[in-house]
């Protein structure tokens, strides 16, 4: 019975380890040319975008939305998330560049 009381505990020990193993996509050559963006600064927005937006959203799913759905979204969020102008704008190249992917997928 003592083991049962850390039975409610358990959605959050699974939530944890979903975003332990859902980590963002990585940055590609591929993202890199459709994006014109540098692989440094889609790497920084990676980053940027798995310690400040995963830990409450979990991973984006892409191929549902489009650049625009992300323009409008990341700097309300930004916001949010108290991120410095440099990183906001990385972390929607990033994602933009996610869904540039997603897309190339779907033809």
């Amino acid at each position: 019975m003592k083991n049962l009381r850390f039975l409610p505990l358990l959605p959050l020990f699974l939530v944890l380890a979903q975003c332990a193993t859902s980590p963002a996509p990585e940055v590609t050559p591929s993202m890199v040319k459709k994006s014109s963006v540098s692989a440094e600064r889609l790497e920084n927005g990676r980053q940027v975008y798995r310690t400040s937006c995963v830990n409450c959203h979990g991973r984006a799913t892409f191929g549902h939305s489009d650049a625009a759905y992300w323009t409008a979204v990341v700097p309300h969020m930004a916001d949010k998330a108290d991120l410095l102008p440099a990183d906001q704008a990385d972390v929607l190249n990033y994602l933009i560049a996610c869904q540039l992917e997603a897309d190339r997928g779907k033809d």
